[in-house]
Formats: C-alpha cells, sequence, structure tokens
C-alpha cells in the first residue's frame, strides 16, 4: 500500500474545534443541498408512465421486426379484440346486439366483424353455407364443428390502442348491456393484454383488490421495504440507526427514478422491479458503511465521521461499481426493456453510493447517537466458523466445489419463454379466458404467410394458377398440429373444383372463367376484404419489387401451448417451399407475432450468456488488477460463480424456464456477489501485512466481515423475496431468484471463499500480498 498511501487511514491528532466546525457545516450544507434536489426529483417522479409492448422490444435494425414492419406497410395492422362467450353460437341473437352496441358512437372501436356477416359475405360467391362455416372454423367458428362457441373481433381505433384499458372496459359494456352476463364474457387478443399486464404492473406497487392486513400481496414493493425496515431495526442499532439508514436508501431510490423521468423513459413490467432492487442494494451499501463509523475509538464525532469514509469509500466503490457493471452488462441486451432497466439501475447504484457517502455522514454528524458496533462475542463467534474452516479447507471447499459442478451441470437445459401471456398466474382471468379460446374457438397468436409472385412470374403465369398455388399454400399449413385455422382470399372466392388432368374442356374453361371474373372483381374493388389479403408492389423495398404480387394467409396459434417456435417456424416455411416449388418466381415470407416471439425468446438466452460473460471478464479484469494476482483472482471469482450455477443450474434441473426477469438476475447477481468478496479479501489483505499467516488472516478477516455479510445478505435477500408475492410472475420469479442469489453468494463467500483463502491458493496469494503491491 505504499504505492497508495493515501487510501491508508492516516492517524489522526487531537480535535481541533475549527475542523470540527467545518465538518459540521459542510454536513449541513450536504443535507441542505440534498433537500433542495427533492424538487427536481418530484418533477421527475410525476412524469413516469407505465408503458408495455412487445412489438417494442427488440431494437429497430432487427430483421425480424424489419420484415414485420414491412409486412405491415403492404396490409396494415389491425389492433383486434377477440370477444366471445360461453354459450354463444351463431345462432345467437346477441351477436348482432354485441356488434350494434360496440359500432355506435364507440371512439375506441373502429370496426365489429360477426362471424355470421363474414358466413353471408362469402355465401354471396357461390358457396354454400355450409362450405363457408367449413372455412372459419378454427378462426371465429368453434374448431371441433360442434355448434358451439363462436367469437366476434372488434378492431380498435388509433384512441383505442393508445388507450387498451378503456377500450376493453368499453368492450364488457356493451357486452353486458347486451345481455351477456359479465362472467361468461370471453376476451383475448394483445390489447387485452397489454392493458392486463399494464393493470399488473401497477399492482405490484399497490393492489387494492387485496386484503389489507396482507402487504405482500397488497403492495410487494412495499412489503419489501418494510421487511427491509424491520431487519434493519433489529440488526443495525435500533430506530434511530435505522430512520438514518433508510432517509439514505430512499433518497437514492428517487433520484434514480427520477432520472428515468426527466429523461422521458418509462416503466413497463422489467423496469418495475427496479425500485426495490435500488432499495435493497442501497440499504445493504448503508449497512457496510455503518460498520466503519466507530465513534467510540476517534476523539471526536467528526474524526469518527473522516475515519469510516477514508476505511470505507474503496471498498463501497468498488462493490457499486462491480454491481453496476452487471447491471450496465445488460445493455447487450437486444432486448430493448431489458437495455432500459440496466442502463438506468447501473445509473440508480453510482447515484445511490454517492447519496451514501455523503448524506448519511453528514445525517451520523447532525443527528448523533450512541454507537453499536458489532459486540466481541459476535465477532469472536465468526472467528470461530472461520477457524473450524480453516481446519478442513480442503473438504469443505471439495464438497462446495463438487455441489457447484453437479448443479451446473443443469445449465444445458435452460429454456426462455417471453411470450406476455406467460407472465400471469394460471388463476387469472385472463389465462382461464385464452384457455376456454384455444380450446373451443381457435388459437390466439397469428403467424402470417406472405406469398410473393414476381412480375415476370405474373406476366408468364394465369391468375387461376397462382391463386391455387396459395391454396395449396394454406392448405399444407392447416394440416399443421398446432394450427387452429387459416384465412385468405382464397376463401372469399366462388366454389369451383380445380379441374385435374382427366378434366373435360368444358370444365376448365368454366374453371378458368370463374377465375377471371373473381380478379376482375379483385381489381374493380368488390371484394372489400382484398385489401388484407392481396396486394400489388407499388415501389420498390427490402423484400419485395415494383409490380410483384403479394398474398397474405393468416393463420391461429395457440399461445398456451408448449410449442417449439423454432421448430413450428421451420416446418411452415418448409410446407410454402413445398407447395410453391416448380412455380419459378413464387416464394414465401413467414412473419407476424409468432417469429417476434422466437426471437425474443433467442434474444433472452444470448442476453443472459453475453451479459454475464462481459460482467465476468470485467470484474476478473478489475480483481487482477487489484490483486495482482492470478491466484488471488481465481480465489476472488469461483465464489461469485457459485451462485450462478446453483440458482439457474438448479433451476434448470427442475424444468424452470428463463423470462425478461429471471435473466437479468444472473448479471446482477455476479456484480452484487463481488460485495462481499471485496470486503474480505480486503481483511485478509489487512491480516497478511500485518503478518499473520494466511489461515489466521482468513479467520481474522471473516470475524470482522461476517456480520455486516450477514446483515446485508438477510436484508437485502429478505426484501427482494417479498416479491414472491407478486401476482405477476415476472416480478415474482425475480423475487426469489434474486433472493436465492444473495444467499448462496453468501454461503459462496464465507464458506467457499474462507476455505480458498485459508488453503493452498490463499497461500500464494499471501506471497504475492508479501512480496507485491496489490490494491486492496
Amino acid at each position: 500500500m505504499s504505492s497508495l498511501p493515501f487510501l491508508t487511514p492516516r492517524p489522526m491528532k487531537s480535535p481541533d474545534p475549527i475542523p470540527g466546525r467545518r465538518t459540521r457545516l459542510l454536513a449541513v450544507l450536504v443535507l441542505v443541498v440534498s433537500a433542495l434536489s427533492l424538487w427536481p426529483c418530484f418533477i421527475g417522479l410525476s412524469r413516469l408512465r407505465i408503458v408495455n409492448d412487445v412489438d417494442h422490444w427488440l431494437p429497430e435494425d432487427d430483421p425480424g421486426l424489419r420484415q414485420l414492419k414491412w409486412y405491415h406497410a403492404h396490409f396494415p395492422p389491425e389492433d383486434r379484440v377477440v370477444v366471445s362467450w360461453r354459450g354463444s353460437s351463431l345462432t345467437d341473437e346477441r351477436l348482432e346486439e354485441v356488434a350494434r352496441r360496440l359500432g355506435t358512437d364507440n371512439p375506441f372501436i373502429e370496426s365489429v366483424i360477426d362471424p355470421r356477416d363474414l358466413v353471408a359475405r362469402i355465401t354471396e360467391r357461390n358457396v354454400t353455407e355450409e362450405d363457408a362455416v367449413q372455412r372459419l372454423r378454427g378462426l371465429m367458428i368453434d374448431r371441433e364443428g360442434r355448434g358451439g362457441p363462436v367469437s366476434m373481433l372488434a378492431t380498435l381505433s388509433a384512441r383505442g390502442s393508445r388507450e387498451a384499458a378503456a377500450a376493453v372496459e368499453s368492450i364488457r359494456t356493451a357486452t353486458r348491456e347486451a345481455g351477456v352476463p359479465p362472467e361468461d364474457l370471453v376476451l383475448g387478443g394483445s390489447p387485452v393484454a397489454r392493458s392486463q399486464l399494464d393493470l399488473q404492473v401497477g399492482q405490484t406497487a399497490w393492489n387494492p383488490s387485496a386484503p389489507l392486513w396482507w402487504l405482500p400481496g397488497r403492495s410487494p414493493l412495499l412489503a419489501s421495504v418494510v421487511v427491509g425496515l424491520l431487519i434493519c431495526v433489529t440488526l443495525c442499532g435500533g430506530i434511530r440507526m435505522t430512520l438514518k439508514l433508510v432517509a439514505v436508501s430512499i433518497y437514492g431510490v428517487m433520484l434514480s427514478l427520477a432520472v428515468v423521468g426527466l429523461t422521458g423513459g418509462h416503466i413497463d413490467l422489467v423496469t418495475t422491479i427496479m425500485p426495490a432492487l435500488l432499495f435493497v442494494l442501497a440499504l445493504s451499501g448503508a449497512v457496510h458503511l455503518v460498520n466503519y463509523w466507530h465513534p467510540e475509538d476517534a476523539a471526536s464525532p467528526e474524526e469518527a465521521a473522516i475515519i469510516a469514509i477514508r476505511k470505507a469509500w474503496l471498498p463501497c466503490v468498488l462493490a457499486s461499481v462491480t454491481t453496476a457493471i452487471g447491471l450496465w452488462s445488460l445493455g447487450t441486451s437486444p432486448l430493448i426493456p431489458v437495455k432500459t432497466f440496466g442502463l438506468y439501475s447501473g445509473i440508480g447504484c453510482l447515484l445511490i453510493l454517492v447519496a451514501a457517502l455523503a448524506m448519511l455522514p453528514a445525517l451520523l454528524l447532525i443527528f448523533r447517537q450512541p454507537a453499536s458496533p458489532a459486540t466481541q462475542s459476535r465477532r469472536s463467534r465468526w472467528e470461530g466458523i472461520g477457524r473450524w474452516l480453516a481446519h478442513r479447507p480442503g473438504l469443505v471447499s471439495g464438497v462446495i466445489l463438487f455441489t457447484m459442478v453437479v448443479s451446473g451441470l443443469g445449465l444445458s437445459k435452460l429454456k426462455t419463454e417471453t411470450k406476455i401471456i406467460r407472465y400471469f398466474p394460471d388463476t387469472s382471468r385472463i389465462i382461464q379466458d385464452y384457455q376456454f379460446l384455444e380450446r373451443e374457438v381457435s388459437g390466439i397468436v397469428p403467424i402470417e404467410v406472405v406469398v410473393r409472385f414476381e412480375e415476370a412470374a405474373r406476366e408468364s403465369s394465369h391468375f387461376a394458377d397462382r391463386l391455387e398455388r396459395v391454396v395449396d399454400v394454406q392448405r399444407l399449413i392447416d394440416q399443421h398440429p398446432d394450427v387452429s385455422g387459416s384465412l385468405s382470399l382464397a376463401d372469399f372466392r366462388p366454389s369451383v373444383a380445380r379441374p385435374g388432368a382427366d378434366s373435360s374442356a368444358l370444365q376448365r374453361i368454366r374453371y378458368f372463367k370463374t377465375a377471371d371474373e373473381f380478379r376482375r372483381r379483385l381489381e374493380e374493388g368488390d371484394y372489400p376484404e382484398s385489401r388484407s389479403f392481396f396486394q400489388i408492389v407499388e415501389r420498390d423495398d427490402e423484400y419485395s419489387r415494383h409490380g410483384d404480387e403479394i398474398w397474405r394467409i393468416t393463420a391461429q396459434v395457440n399461445v398456451l401451448s408448449d410449442l417449439d417456435y423454432a421448430t413450428f417456424i421451420t416446418d411452415v416455411t418448409n410446407e410454402a417451399g413445398t407447395a410453391l416449388g416448380g412455380f419459378d418466381g413464387a416464394s414465401a415470407i413467414v412473419t407476424g407475432h409468432v417469429p417476434l416471439f422466437l426471437r425474443t425468446q433467442q434474444a433472452v438466452l444470448e442476453s443472459l450468456i453475453v451479459s454475464f460473460l462481459v460482467t465476468m471478464a470485467v470484474i476478473a479484469a478489475i480483481f487482477l488488477f487489484l490483486l495482482r494476482s492470478v491466484s488471488g483472482t481465481i480465489a476472488a471469482m469461483i465464489p461469485n460463480l457459485f451462485p450462478i450455477a446453483i440458482v439457474f443450474g438448479g433451476f434448470s434441473w427442475f424444468g424452470g424456464v428463463v423470462d425478461l426477469g429471471t435473466m437479468m438476475t444472473a448479471s446482477i447477481g455476479l456484480g452484487i456477489a463481488v460485495d462481499g468478496t471485496l470486503h474480505l479479501m480486503a481483511g485478509f489483505a489487512k491480516g497478511v501485512r500485518q503478518g499473520l499467516s494466511h489461515r489466521e488472516a482468513a479467520i481474522q478477516s471473516l470475524g470482522r466481515s461476517g456480520e455486516p455479510l450477514w446483515q446485508t445478505a438477510f436484508m437485502t435477500a429478505a426484501g427482494l423475496g417479498m416479491l414472491l408475492f407478486a401476482d405477476l410472475l415476472l416480478v415474482s420469479r425475480f423475487g426469489w431468484m434474486m433472493a436465492g442469489m444473495l444467499i448462496t453468494a453468501w454461503i459462496g463467500d464465507v464458506f467457499l471463499l474462507t476455505s480458498l483463502l485459508a488453503g493452498p491458493l490463499g497461500a500464494k496469494l499471501a506471497t504475492r500480498i508479501r512480496t507485491g503491491s496489490p490494491l486492496i
């Protein structure tokens, strides 16, 4: 440490009243500035809004998203709500009344498609009613053909899309007034999921429908804060000290959230967990800082505050920086919510550090109280644990490392999930509605297949031949077991059998004449639905050229099934290729929400791996720089990999799936776990410099740091564990996985790291400390 003398606390002179007075004035100034900064904080907080839209999860340059935007440019998107009810059928008179009420002076609804009207439109083209019903089966008419439930499609207006919750409520009102009992009503579709998601995100902060006496259900975020407070009161010196710690923590969280509002950010299903995470991190950092404050060992309170800051600033800065690195590594994710969460949480982590180093010493000086350091008996207890570990380092570290490897093998079974509907509990109304729709009527999620005929292919083939190729593609897609039904422009054409090889000339003439008539009426605009299913490209773009003919086939797929989207998209692509085989200038593009879900699933796994590797590499580089020792870096990194292997590996062994929330816990957990490692390594280095053996240094380090490590681990794990009671599964999983990560990180530091430091790796590091100049 001789190369960096400013890191070593200097002996203090006898108390000087003038510097002491200046220190108190500086403390007052810090508190005044903190109070004045609350006004811009409130401005930023007032600008926060809840926004959830899966279509904006991927970046603009993502190939799948660009393809979807190309599709929407030719076939404008329609934000639709699927409306059905138990007991509905094609003969239900309430269908007409519901359609009338939805279509009359409703600013949220642009149009309504009644299945009976659609059947009538198809039968106008020389199609029997039985055939028309068959074409709509699995789309708006019960998929099994039992004459059971049917559905309507309510297309939202621009205002309805912006205000999805109000639009859904207007649908509920209209159906109730039309005689549909509210308990029988079934709704589905993206607007319903978005509105319910916004509601659930808000209820994470406050759920008025939960019992007031059950705080974790009423407000998981508030429960997280309260539990942290109760544990803090118990472990950290009573109510007066707790109020100081909490004031600093809440102030830091407010600063962090204000930055989100002031920079135009918003709250979504991922950033909703940010306040609870930052609060427990702030509380943890403040507890560590307080453990360096010992006024009974100083000549004055001012002197004690200065000593505490000099001792605490380096480990606290390093802990905050490594945690911020873990959060910022999420910026490597292509998913916008994850990237945003990582950016703002990392900034918040550093703001909390500044608040703790400035505000907490100021509060301790202005509002004085007796010190409450860890008692000697507690230190002796942790030293006793350290002595037990130091006498059997090989056994302890061997057992832990073996468990780590076995659990880590489960990482090969890791699965991902990004479908929004999977973030709701099975008992929720929306899940029950989706189950009914997919079991009785149709799949919820659309997959879009666009068949493209180049201009040369149009000129060299008959319209009827191209139409039949589209029919072939649609027929093969319909045969897929995960497709409930499909619709294309071909479903609105007259029923004329395709001529075979043995067909008569009259049959051929009749067939081609019908096809030509169909095309003529199409060009003249006699088919209002044609705009949604058939286009002639007017200008060159990324996926088509001027003069190309494009046909849309929309198919409905179940969203609640365990369908492997990668395999499904490959199957659909191959089926389309088979149907178009041998037709020069014909191709197919598969797009829609199913490929979008697949891309987000892939992005979740990519984000998990890349962000974790980035965090691990940066933290390893920091340890190598601080310790100037490869053996020391290995000893420091192994315990920090322990929680990843145990929690994620065990989670995968039991069939768990990784979603946006659980994915982030890997990098965040690694960044937080380093906190304890830094304190133990610093204590170990101090003991070695004082002439202790590597074993005694490891024992002494655990004796000094064991109590604050236990306090912060228990406090943060219990606080974040309260998120387990959130109805939104993404938040719930994040809470219990973070709690698991923090507890296993504590085990890794206390038991595994202490054993490693007491063993051969610690001996090598001790030699390096005695002969070199590590910065810790």
